[in-house]
């Protein structure tokens, strides 16, 4: 956790505002706050809602593709009653719902504290501080989504943030000071806020967990392995994400070439021009030519991820300095953590928003993958560090018998069933491969667990177009931790209906699941749950509560681990 000395902490202790709803100002290091009064969905519990607190400077003007500055103090006392502006996304990424203006004036974050009763120090509450996905190139952290209702009902504190996204947030010009990363720097100097200012909200800075999903998840997952962001982390979820999945996997090569390509400049300008373009192209112009996301052959990754600053000389705040896997080798990462996936997570890959925008494909074709993959039965190997050529025969016998091991030797055709396999191919290379690694590297340092979230109910938005698909998707976890306002029509139909045998499932997993995080945020321990050795020991996040594993994933997996020793010798820094 962070250092603040024993003395100072305690004298601050005594001298912390009571939380309540007839004071709704809170005094911070960087200013004064006030908030407003909500009350949850379920259980109508009274919080104060802290909205659109500034942590950095505005990263705008020369400031742009810059690591975070600190917030300067405000004189005057801040009304956070509205949202701050969410950051650029571009015109590529739409998936997610922003509930504010966009901008590149968008470092905020958001504090959801439960009426206080107590000012002793023991009633502070564990704190969960949540980083969104998005392929690092999209979404927020407002109440589209977050609405942070069902984890304030179970008595935590609960923080979100904005983040720098996309090339704004990830670009490396290997320039001094323009090295990458500042998305993740984005992340570290809010959680490094919160570190400092949560007590005066009611948290217990000793007791922050931090939590994300997807590309958040990897974020999360990269904070526990920075020595620099860890002294803020007691505890650590990460869902459906983790430093090596696919779309977060670092990049060693800076983004000249590619955004010489994409503006169509002359190829003789030098990194410094290409630099000084970017620093001075209309917002507009980034967010109409920029591509978001490459999808090919299974695999999802973006086009900004993280990038290993390994000269320092050059790096402003370096991040990331070695990659995950030789931290892993060093280093004994002391964050008590847990990693988990759904049990269809690729079901998204194949909704309406996403195959139009991301494929060119009608919204009704659902099968736009079988031609690629039937002509060419390539299948791409999902291994960080891997340096194989696609073209060499050990990498095309790897594929072939993944190709196999799913589909068999017959012919794709366009079948349900087909689809419902595709789903499980694809979900288990962009994300289950890549969390058993994490959860087999951190378990050798803290206390390691594992969950599959298999809840298939009356808030699995994307089944609204899919219901024929088995399992959980990609994100429908969200809808059950979280209060997401874009499907409020979803929540009104379960509550207008409370006897329907759907509904009052959907209403018990409404506790149970945001229970067993906020349990374990608070003591770092929740019913059921085992610690790892291999992933018979992942509890099941079912429709009728938490259950022990099944064998099947196991069994999955041992092939996974067949194929990745096929290719290990191609493996830089193999675990």
């Amino acid at each position: 956790m962070l250092s603040v000395g024993n003395s100072i902490f305690f004298l601050l202790v005594n001298i912390v505002t009571l939380i309540n709803c007839d004071n709704l100002i809170v005094k911070t290091i960087t200013g004064q706050v006030k908030g407003v009064v909500l009350t949850t969905l379920l259980k109508n519990r009274e919080y104060i809602a802290y909205r659109g607190i500034p942590y950095a400077e505005p990263p705008i003007g020369h400031l742009r593709f810059k690591a975070p500055l600190p917030i300067a103090p405000w004189p005057k006392v801040l009304s956070a009653a509205k949202f701050g502006n969410s950051c650029m996304v571009l015109a590529h990424a739409k998936l997610f719902p922003l509930n504010s203006t966009q901008s590149e004036n968008c470092l905020y974050l958001n504090v959801f504290t439960p009426v206080m009763e107590s000012k002793k120090y023991n009633s502070r509450k564990a704190v969960m501080f949540y980083i969104h996905g998005g392929g690092l190139a999209e979404g927020d952290g407002t109440d589209g989504l977050f609405g942070p209702d069902f984890l304030i009902d179970e008595d935590v504190v609960v923080v979100t943030i904005n983040y720098r996204l996309g090339p704004w947030g990830f670009s490396n010009f290997d320039i001094k000071g323009y090295t990458g990363n500042m998305g993740f720097k984005d992340q570290q100097l809010a959680l490094e806020w919160v570190a400092r200012n949560i007590l005066y909200f009611g948290g217990n800075p000793n007791l922050i967990t931090v939590i994300g999903q997807s590309a958040g998840g990897a974020s999360t997952h990269f904070h526990m392995l920075s020595e620099r962001s860890r002294k803020c982390i007691r505890r650590a979820i990460c869902m459906s994400g983790v430093a090596f999945s696919p779309f977060a996997d670092y990049r060693p090569n800076n983004h000249i070439e590619f955004y010489k390509k994409v503006f169509a400049l002359d190829a003789q300008l030098t990194g410094n021009d290409v630099l000084n373009f970017m620093l001075t192209a209309p917002t507009e112009t980034i967010v109409r030519k920029m591509p978001a996301f490459n999808i090919h052959n299974c695999i999802f990754s973006a086009y900004f991820a993280a990038v290993i600053e390994e000269d320092e000389t050059k790096a402003d705040q370096p991040f990331l300095t070695q990659h995950p896997r030789d931290i892993y080798k060093t280093t004994k990462v002391k964050v008590d953590a847990m990693f988990g996936f759904t049990s269809a997570e690729e079901i998204m890959v194949a909704t309406p928003d996403f195959v139009n925008d991301y494929y060119s494909a009608s919204k009704n074709n659902y099968y736009h993958w079988i031609q690629p993959m039937q002509n060419c039965s390539m299948i791409e190997l999902p291994f960080s560090g891997l340096t194989l050529s696609q073209n060499s025969f050990e990498y095309r016998q790897a594929s072939k018998k993944i190709y196999r091991y799913y589909f068999g030797t017959r012919k794709i055709k366009p079948t349900l069933e087909n689809l419902n396999i595709y789903v499980q191919l694809s979900s288990d290379i962009n994300y289950l491969w890549s969390i058993q690694e994490a959860l087999r590297l951190h378990s050798k340092g803290a206390k390691t667990f594992c969950y599959e979230n298999q809840l298939d109910l009356s808030l699995n938005a994307y089944k609204l177009w899919l219901p024929t698909l088995y399992g959980t998707s990609h994100s429908e976890d969200l809808f059950y931790l979280f209060f997401s306002k874009k499907y409020a029509k979803l929540y009104t139909d379960v509550l207008a209906k409370p006897n329907d045998a759907r509904n009052r499932k959907t209403l018990k997993a409404l506790h149970y699941f945001p229970k067993l995080f906020a349990d374990f945020a608070k003591t770092g321990k929740a019913r059921n749950l085992v610690t790892f050795g291999n992933l018979t020991d992942c509890i099941r996040i079912t429709n009728d509560g938490l259950k022990p594993s099944s064998r099947e994933r196991t069994d999955t997996m041992h092939f996974w681990d067949e194929i990745y020793n096929s290719v290990k010798p191609w493996i830089v820094n193999p675990f």
